[in-house]
């Protein structure tokens, strides 16, 4: 849901590397201000945004606060949730010859996780209730079979994505990532094995048979 919202706004480097971030399955926070006192150099909707790896994209306005909230961004992933900081930083120029007042500057840190995915192989009867039951609990679901007649729309209304493939073809163009979860259930278990070999040394969260 967040990829797809992102997806239609207007493309700036900061929502690239949400986007990006979000695709390979990984945390970023997304800095923005919120107001800023008088002589402060930055203004609201300035944003900076900073993944886990701790690349970064945006500024703040001075490249002392910018380090200063990278340290804060890795303190939210530490911490798993957003919050609003109040930071103090010297203004532009002294109110009065040699006095520096510090002012002012709010700060909202929004953590942005990935959704997990359920890759679920095979489109039975045993998919179906499955499908159901990972949409409510907050999966992205993503159907693969190679029956058009079994892997459809109809069938799973539900899924974010349902792919028509050869198994062996889906595994290859599938981001399996650490919020990945797989679900080999496919007719008579014919193909599992073949899928678990060529998803076993993958980083996904969760393979079960």
């Amino acid at each position: 849901m967040v990829k797809e919202k992102l997806k239609k706004a207007v493309k700036s480097p900061v929502l690239e590397l949400i986007t990006k971030a979000i695709d390979e399955g990984k945390t970023v926070v997304l800095a923005t201000v919120i107001s800023a006192d008088q002589g402060v150099p930055a203004f609201p909707s300035m944003k900076l945004a900073m993944d886990q790896e701790g690349r970064t994209v945006g500024s703040l306005g001075k490249e002392d606060l910018d380090s200063e909230v990278m340290k804060m961004c890795f303190q939210v992933m530490k911490e798993g949730r957003s919050t609003l900081v109040h930071h103090f930083i010297s203004q532009d120029s002294p109110v009065r010859e040699g006095i520096q007042e510090r002012g002012k500057i709010d700060i909202f840190l929004d953590l942005i996780e990935a959704p997990p995915t359920m890759v679920i192989f095979g489109a039975g009867h045993i998919a179906q209730p499955l499908s159901r039951i990972g949409k409510i609990v907050g999966y992205r679901i993503v159907v693969v079979d190679d029956r058009e007649h079994f892997a459809s729309k109809d069938r799973f209304p539900e899924a974010d994505d349902i792919m028509v493939m050869d198994f062996n073809k889906a595994v290859d163009s599938l981001n399996i990532n650490p919020t990945t979860y797989l679900v080999l259930i496919t007719r008579g278990h014919k193909h599992d094995e073949l899928i678990l070999r060529k998803v076993v040394g993958t980083k996904a969260a969760y393979i079960g048979m």
